[in-house]
């Protein structure tokens, strides 16, 4: 056994190293007067044979430090390259590299001028998921990945700088400065932060002297407004709290840093956004000019650290202060310009959607305020992701969808293991679950979206398209409510199955459990109890439930659908694998592995999911019209 696996091992690398020489023949410069692998040979640029154990060792040892430098070194163009097979890749050297024991890439330790040995400081301790399995952060999951303590690394007031304002929402919400620097004094006390108004807030005196406060006049631009707010910025990040609302423990500083520490590609990070309406958002965007028309598109062609990749992202957003360059005579679209900078600069934009902002909830802008904007890259016509359609002649504003075909004609398919679901088959389920959460909504029931249908609607912003079903919470007080409300799904088509007995004693002093089993056009919809919800939580507090875009309708959720996706499913979530039952998993509590789709039985088959990449979510929704709420932020 242990002589296959070696094989196994060799055979990997040496698949590796020719996919490497292929894949990057043009990435390296090989200099012939440099020495590899030898001391002090006579001549150099010769490689000279040495036999002895540790020499070998060594060189093993060397070559897979190699290897991992120039994968670690790729930026996500290189990356791509690989297809679905980079992660593996990394995952199966390092785990070889710990197997064997070898020293880190970069050394934990280095010595200082009198030769002892001192820990590496570093910008953010590394992140690593603390459960032995999935279950670690049942049931709200604000548990998983976590960062570890280290001894060297930099204070976040050292390296990061909040600049946010109340240009545009301090006349909805006066208050709002001070929600947002009650939090940043909880989360992170000492952090320095640059409040940008055009008015003196109520308590400004009381401000802490770590705050700076920038007034500007009505008739600056906003692209010298922030300009300016930059110039103050001492620190190597700078945070970009626009329309920022409150600053909780959902806003993971840590993890944006990290990104932006380990990858020089990456320019910017950022995460999902929550309206004061409760409408979530993951925040990334695509963006397309073409034939005189700005497009943009909500989703992503593929991911990396557990988040999206983007062109334009529609929430706050960090990066370092340098690669942050704005048009001082641009007003609104002035960070529209600077996204369509970077990306011309083959720049990596991100989004987290684990970390979450809470921002206002923003009017639609009058067209004729981008004009700036649009003579400036002569553009006629601007396309939102909420489809609103803003010209610059005139045309008249057209919102969202074609909605309201009906799906329910014909049977449905069975379910083939390789093979999507049919189209319509999955709008009935997601008619269906609409039906459920709607209903709940109307009864005053708090009802949330679980499981693969949560994943789907954080991922696709609709079902999966290897769904086999369909998953969601109630709170367990409410079971005998949503009991009764057996006779309203009968009258919709639908079979209701309570199962008294599964509820249970206590958690908290609460009832748990409660199982009710749905079942219509053949699909099945499981709903389950628990003891307390999120979404409960929150009205409590007199604020709205999240909210996610669900094939169209706003559904609620828990209250950081990222976050909670991110900790139940695991690393690489935003990559694709199907159905655990398809997969022979025992549950659905299996780390996700999205290495390939399954073999089809009708090779060929229009439905086969081999045809699609299993990371990114545009290539599910070709044809289809992007719902998403309408958030501008310029």
């Amino acid at each position: 056994m242990m002589q296959r696996k070696k094989v196994t091992i060799l055979c990997l690398i040496a698949i590796l190293s020719t996919i490497l020489c292929g894949q990057f023949f043009n990435h390296f410069v090989i200099q012939r007067d440099v020495c590899i692998h030898c001391d002090n040979g006579p001549e150099k640029g010769i490689l000279y044979e040495n036999t002895s154990p540790a020499s070998e060792k060594k060189r093993s040892e060397n070559s897979l430090e190699e290897i991992l430098m120039i994968l670690g070194n790729m930026n996500e163009l290189e990356k791509i390259s690989f297809g679905d097979e980079y992660e593996q890749l990394v995952e199966i050297l390092n785990r070889i590299k710990e197997r064997q024991n070898y020293k880190n890439l970069f050394p934990a330790n280095m010595t200082d001028k009198h030769g002892a040995e001192t820990a590496e400081i570093q910008e953010i301790c590394p992140e690593r998921f603390l459960g032995k399995s999935l279950l670690y952060g049942y049931p709200f999951f604000r548990k998983g990945f976590a960062t570890l303590n280290c001894s060297q690394f930099i204070s976040l007031h050292k390296l990061v700088t909040l600049v946010f304002d109340d240009l545009h929402s301090s006349y909805m919400n006066s208050t709002t400065h001070e929600h947002v620097l009650r939090g940043v004094h909880q989360y992170f006390p000492s952090l320095k932060v640059i409040f940008i108004t055009r008015n003196k807030p109520r308590g400004i005196d009381k401000i802490k002297s770590h705050v700076q406060v920038m007034n500007v006049e009505k008739d600056w631009k906003l692209g010298k407004i922030w300009t300016k707010a930059l110039a103050r910025v001492t620190t190597k990040y700078v945070l970009i709290g626009r329309n920022l609302a409150k600053f909780d423990d959902d806003v993971n500083l840590k993890r944006l840093i990290r990104i932006l520490s380990h990858n020089p590609d990456v320019a910017i990070t950022s995460g999902a956004y929550r309206q004061r309406n409760g409408y979530w958002d993951s925040g990334c965007e695509q963006l397309r000019l073409r034939n005189f028309t700005l497009t943009l598109q909500g989703g992503y062609f593929m991911s990396s650290w557990d988040c999206v990749v983007c062109d334009y992202t529609s929430g706050p957003w960090m990066a370092r202060k340098k690669d942050v360059r704005l048009d001082k005579k641009l007003h609104f679209g002035v960070f529209r310009d600077m996204f369509m900078r970077l990306k011309e600069e083959k720049k990596i934009v991100v989004s987290c959607p684990d970390v979450m902002f809470n921002v206002e909830t923003l009017k639609q802008d009058q067209d004729a305020w981008y004009l700036d904007f649009v003579k400036k890259h002569d553009i006629k016509k601007i396309v939102e992701s909420s489809g609103l359609v803003r010209c610059q002649l005139s045309c008249s504003p057209r919102f969202g969808c074609k909605r309201g075909v009906a799906h329910r004609q014909g049977s449905s398919c069975s379910r083939q293991r390789g093979m999507a679901v049919p189209p319509c088959d999955l709008e009935n389920l997601a008619d269906a679950i609409k039906t459920v959460m709607n209903e709940c909504e109307k009864a005053g029931l708090f009802c949330e979206l679980q499981e693969g249908t949560l994943l789907g609607a954080v991922k696709l912003n609709k079902l999966l398209p290897w769904e086999r079903d369909a998953d969601i919470t109630f709170q367990t007080a409410n079971y005998t409510a949503l009991k009764a409300l057996a006779p309203t799904f009968q009258a919709a088509g639908f079979s209701v199955t309570p199962y008294d007995g599964s509820i249970w004693c206590c958690v908290d002093g609460r009832k748990a459990g409660g199982k009710i089993v749905m079942d219509v056009d053949r699909w099945k919809i499981e709903l389950y109890g628990q003891h307390l919800m999120e979404s409960e939580i929150l009205v409590s507090r007199g604020e709205k439930p999240t909210k996610v875009n669900f094939a169209g309708e706003m559904i609620t959720v828990m209250k950081n659908p990222g976050l909670f996706a991110r900790n139940r499913y695991g690393s690489m979530l935003y990559r694709h694998q199907e159905h655990w039952i398809d997969l022979g998993a025992k549950s659905g509590w299996h780390f996700y592995n999205p290495n390939k789709f399954e073999e089809c039985e009708k090779q060929g088959h229009s439905g086969c999911l081999k045809q699609y990449n299993t990371d990114g979510n545009l290539q599910f929704d070709i044809n289809t019209c992007p719902c998403v709420s309408p958030l501008i932020h310029e």
